[in-house]
């Protein structure tokens, strides 16, 4: 695989933007590097998840519309437009439903870098032979990987936050999610992880079936800030997934070939590009009709 042959500096620096953007927002956003703690405890109420649930249904419904006005076939404006619609409303569902599912709005993030990296192919380098763009998104995958691992590095190392020094100030910042999710336990009951959660806590005071609730409820606590606190590695190691992904698709790309005698090879080079342009088309249009 040449490097020559599958470098496209614009194509790196468009599809990076592309793949960082909403990777750092979310590290940002949902996880210990920035303000993951306080959305989780905002998030951590019996009102929100009853908003929550309205956003799913609303959601639902704005995908239903979609599929009836057929948004793949409208014009790009409105595609566009509507696209972005759906990804802001399943997000904001997300985050409302983040104690419940803290792995979603991670999945979601993946979901729309893949759509923009499909939007790229189609709006922007659809004469882009597919060895040359698939060469270039590895790239942009490796450099998003490097970039959110290096940084999680630095924070962890600069304060101090690696795992066994930060395990009691993720709990301590995640006080509202413990009392929250210790409603399941007892509505009455308070669950601190000093308490109840910690290595050294002693639970031989409950019932069996006490016991048993506590235990859950402290996995289902810890669940949302270990997530929040692996985020950036998480995140980093589905880049370099996407990468190894994209360089075998380079390789097994046919090499494109500019002129040949009698000019067959423009016409095949020609038609193997619009076929991958439609191809790409269909995948976004199948995601739809999902």
């Amino acid at each position: 695989l040449s490097l020559s042959a599958t470098m496209d500096v614009k194509l790196i620096s468009c599809a990076l933007l592309a793949i960082t953007g909403p990777e750092l927002i979310l590290v940002g956003a949902l996880s210990s590097m920035g303000t993951g703690s306080i959305v989780a405890n905002v998030m951590a109420s019996s009102l929100v998840n009853l908003i929550a649930k309205v956003a799913v249904a609303v959601c639902f419904l704005a995908f239903v519309l979609a599929f009836v006005v057929d948004l793949p076939t409208a014009p790009k404006g409105v595609q566009v437009l509507g696209i972005v619609s759906l990804a802001t409303c399943f997000m904001a569902a997300a985050v409302l439903n983040i104690i419940s599912y803290p792995w979603l709005p991670g999945l979601l993030t993946l979901g729309i870098v893949v759509l923009q990296m499909a939007a790229l192919r189609v709006m922007r380098f659809k004469k882009t032979g597919s060895k040359r763009f698939f060469g270039s998104l590895a790239v942009s995958f490796a450099l998003a990987a490097v970039l959110i691992a290096s940084a999680w590095i630095v924070w962890l190392v600069v304060f101090g936050r690696s795992w066994q020094d930060t395990r009691q100030w993720l709990a301590s910042e995640s006080s509202t999610v413990y009392e929250y999710v210790g409603a399941s336990v007892n509505s009455n009951f308070s669950l601190v992880y000093d308490l109840h959660c910690s290595s050294n806590t002693n639970l031989t005071a409950f019932s069996d079936k006490t016991t048993a609730k506590i235990v859950s409820a402290c996995k289902r606590a810890e669940t949302v800030w270990f997530v929040q606190w692996t985020m950036p590695f998480i995140l980093a190691a589905i880049d370099i997934l996407a990468c190894g992904v994209c360089v075998i698709f380079a390789l097994a790309a046919p090499n494109a070939t500019a002129s040949n005698a009698g000019g067959l090879g423009h016409d095949a080079h020609s038609a193997t590009e619009h076929f991958d342009a439609v191809r790409i088309k269909r995948i976004v249009k199948a995601c739809f009709l999902l």
